[in-house]
């Protein structure tokens, strides 16, 4: 799913709107409820970098500080060695080629991403917003994603951050996840929003893929 929170990010009701989303729950198919586990903020914008790092420091356990980095070699996302601010915070370094790579490898196999069927097509637009290129240096191929003129790529850097968190949580056992789910029948005390109804499969608009 996508949500945008408006405003501005040196506005404290900002950051309570998005505290508000990262508490969501959901309705699951097999009775429970399912939240987000861990959320990355992107500190990459120095004018607001101080209150990402606010922000998710105070929430360490939740949300992580997060910054690209488009070096191919780099781990998908890995802490920081530097010191960060005066404060004792860690942010973490993601590494954007390789994510990016294996998210558009998996759109091309149109059968292992799925989308939630409310998203509207300039989101898809976004998510191939970017395309891979090879350099040659010193022999070398060197591979980076550029933007396609025109683009915007918000919906792609979302993916991408999502991707690097996802790195980050231990292994799921989807089978203790599923008994804990059928299981379940206590809603929580927030009202869950309903499961989008239907899927939608990138691989499904190929063309933009191509574009």
């Amino acid at each position: 799913g996508h949500t945008v929170v408006w405003g501005s990010p040196h506005d404290d009701t900002t950051w309570a709107e998005l505290d508000t989303v990262l508490r969501t729950r959901w309705r699951h198919p097999l009775g429970g409820e399912i939240g987000i586990d861990l959320a990355g903020v992107d500190s990459g914008d120095g004018e607001v970098t101080a209150r990402v790092y606010d922000y998710a420091w105070s929430r360490a356990r939740t949300v992580k500080a997060v910054k690209g980095a488009g070096d191919e070699s780099r781990a998908p996302v890995r802490m920081s060695a530097a010191k960060i601010g005066r404060r004792s915070g860690a942010l973490f370094i993601v590494g954007t080629v390789g994510i990016k790579r294996q998210i558009f490898s998996r759109a091309a196999r149109h059968d292992l991403m799925r989308f939630s069927a409310d998203l509207p097509p300039e989101w898809f637009e976004q998510l191939a917003s970017e395309r891979e290129v090879v350099r040659y240096r010193r022999g070398q191929p060197v591979r980076s994603f550029e933007r396609i003129t025109g683009r915007v790529a918000e919906a792609l850097d979302c993916v991408v951050y999502g991707f690097a968190m996802k790195h980050l949580l231990p292994t799921l056992n989807w089978s203790e996840r599923r008994g804990r789910l059928q299981s379940s029948g206590t809603p929580t005390a927030q009202p869950a929003r309903a499961e989008p109804t239907g899927n939608n499969y990138l691989g499904r608009r190929p063309g933009w893929l191509k574009r």
